[in-house]
């Protein structure tokens, strides 16, 4: 049997299934005949031309054919389609998952997201439902799912007379009004921002070391199936822990943000104001610096981390503490898929070598936040004070979280599911110890514990599969456009709730509220610090590629970064990305560790050539390219 599974939106490739994992057999086609020769994985014909990945072959088709094509087995589709994944408007959002994204996490992220924040929203006093996210071809989409009327929604707005009466009369609407209220006039963050010193997190630290200290690779087949099992659990509780936690992380910040627009003050102004505030974010610099210093004592230049070791006792402790909790996290993504910081011993050691103890001007945040303090009115700078307060409060939670909610235990799960790779290929299992990552959360214990199904060829197939999504160029949105009600026509809590989320989704660069940018040869965005800086650009799609080449001083530019991103970013001389907004983490980051940085530059991956020559301006926001390389 051969089937076609699609063709690329351009119509210039064909993905076919090749009826048996083991036939040398190409697909047949009326449009496009193929051959290939034994013992190789080409495939050629009708202007044709093709690779083999386990039972797909990926072919380069000629421009004139249709759209469907007579194949063995009947007519098929062939045509890749981004359909909406439900009733409404979904927007994509590229700033966490690039595309090709795993199973499992396309099981997690929506059920962590939906769950939160329909639990979390009445309680906030915001009038939705939850923030709903789906995964597209790979894809990430997420849409506002509103309180009433969700799954019918209308391109018309109702008349606002109406709605002013609905808001007011429906149970719901008057719950969420009075805990809106409740909300702003005393937050409620401050208590959960120390309940997360105090207790969640020394909780959460000793869970993920609970799993850490398992030596995998010691444990029986059922037993390493019971260990991704308990795993599968923990990640899926860390998840909406995490997305719970946001609203007391970002509500802060953005509550900031909205008055400061009321203000006349811009976000990036206000976000100055905050740097400094996040001892996370910089704990992992000062912890590299601590291990330099004790290798200075010796004179020692280490080429591995074993010469770290021997270096010294206190280079071996300090060493041994930065690992302990960091060495299982992700690193380069938010991706199953993507390397935790352990496996890449070559970046920890440049890393260390490349410590710097110090980074941005500690006095500069409050210079701001006092120059921004004597443009607010005199009656509203109280609130200004306590607003500003209460963001700084926050910061530190913000970038935090993540790395102890979501990329260690992810990182955990990971490295499970490379031992049981390893032992599925080393079986016959599994045609390639990375295809473990293409089993969903069911799929993988029951395998590990010896299930038949999926077989190799088909897991060999889905891996082709996320490899060709990982090459689409998605929309950017999905669906008809809903009708958003006027802000007043709500009640004054309500409003502001709504505004508040509104901020946040823009400031994080996960919508694009004003539509996608028509300029294509563009590299504009956010600017992170004061000082332009000139040097080669690395460019890669995620962390561990350009780490795998970047040298010391070099220009990272990359799609998106993740808040883990704090503990190999003592490399770069700048950065550059291609997702996210002020409030993304690769702003907090730079701001944090004084990196001069430009976010958002949507075009950055299409204009940027690894080896070029490039100024990035932070107080222009623009980055050139001034030599090729």
């Amino acid at each position: 049997m051969v089937v076609v599974v699609d063709v690329s939106p351009n119509r210039s490739t064909m993905v076919v299934v090749v009826g048996s994992a083991t036939s040398s057999e190409p697909p047949q086609a009326v449009d496009a005949r193929a051959s290939a020769s034994a013992g190789t994985s080409t495939l050629t014909g009708a202007g044709s031309t093709g690779r083999r990945i386990g039972r797909r072959w990926y072919v380069r088709m000629h421009p004139a054919l249709p759209r469907r094509v007579r194949v063995a087995g009947g007519m098929q589709r062939m045509d890749t389609e981004f359909v909406a994944p439900g009733p409404g408007h979904w927007q994509l959002d590229r700033s966490h998952f690039t595309g090709g994204t795993t199973p499992i996490m396309r099981w997690l992220l929506p059920a962590a997201v939906g769950s939160a924040y329909r639990k979390q929203w009445p309680l906030l006093g915001i009038p939705a439902e939850t923030l709903s996210v789906a995964f597209v071809e790979g894809f990430m989409y997420t849409r506002l799912r509103p309180l009433i009327r969700a799954d019918r929604p209308s391109a018309k707005a109702p008349p606002t007379v109406l709605l002013k009466v609905a808001s007011r009369l429906h149970p719901e609407f008057r719950r969420r009004t009075r805990a809106a209220r409740r909300t702003l006039e005393q937050s409620p963050a401050p208590g959960v921002i120390a309940e997360w010193h105090s207790t969640i997190r020394p909780d959460l630290i000793a869970r993920n070391l609970a799993f850490q200290d398992v030596d995998v690779g010691t444990l029986e087949d059922q037993g390493l199936a019971d260990h991704v099992s308990g795993i599968l659990a923990h990640v899926r509780s860390t998840f909406e822990e995490h997305f719970r936690l946001h609203g007391y992380d970002l509500g802060p910040i953005g509550l900031l943000l909205l008055a400061g627009a009321d203000w006349g003050l811009a976000s990036t102004e206000l976000l100055t104001a905050l740097a400094g505030a996040s001892p996370s974010t910089v704990e992992p610099r000062e912890a590299l610096a601590r291990i330099r210093a004790a290798l200075a004592e010796t004179g020692v230049a280490p080429t591995s981390l074993e010469d770290v070791t021997a270096a010294s006792p206190r280079a071996a402790e300090e060493l041994h503490a930065y690992l302990r909790h960091r060495s299982s996290v992700l690193y380069a993504g938010y991706d199953l898929d993507s390397p935790t910081l352990g496996e890449a011993p070559d970046v920890i050691l440049a890393s260390i070598l490349n410590a710097r103890p110090t980074g941005p001007d500690p006095g500069a945040a409050d210079r701001a936040a006092t120059e921004l303090r004597s443009r607010v009115p005199d009656v509203d700078r109280s609130r200004f004070d306590d607003l500003l307060s209460d963001a700084r409060g926050a910061m530190d939670l913000r970038d935090d979280n993540g790395p102890i909610t979501a990329e260690w235990p992810c990182g955990l799960l990971r490295l499970a599911m490379l031992e049981a790779g390893r032992r599925l290929a080393a079986s016959g299992r599994l045609e390639d110890p990375s295809h473990v990552f293409e089993l969903d959360r069911h799929e993988l214990p029951a395998v590990i514990s010896g299930a038949p199904d999926p077989g190799a060829g088909d897991l060999a197939a889905r891996a082709g599969d996320r490899a060709h999504q990982k090459t689409l160029d998605p929309p950017a949105s999905l669906g008809r456009p809903e009708a958003q009600p006027p802000l007043d026509a709500l009640p004054a809590p309500l409003a502001t709730t709504v505004s508040l989320v509104l901020t946040v989704i823009a400031e994080l660069g996960m919508g694009d509220v004003d539509g996608p940018s028509t300029d294509r040869t563009s590299l504009t965005g956010t600017g992170i610090g004061t000082m332009p800086i000139t040097g080669v650009a690395r460019v890669a799609e995620n962390a561990e590629e350009a780490f795998d080449r970047l040298e010391p001083g070099e220009i990272l530019v990359t799609r998106t970064t993740s808040p883990a991103y704090n503990m190999v970013l003592t490399l770069v001389g700048g950065l550059v990305t291609a997702e996210g907004g002020p409030m993304s983490h690769a702003a907090v980051l730079s701001r944090e560790l004084g990196i001069p940085a430009v976010v958002g530059a949507a075009n950055a991956m299409r204009l940027i050539t690894d080896g070029d020559v490039v100024e990035v301006d932070p107080v222009a926001g623009r980055v050139r390219v001034v030599g090729g390389g």
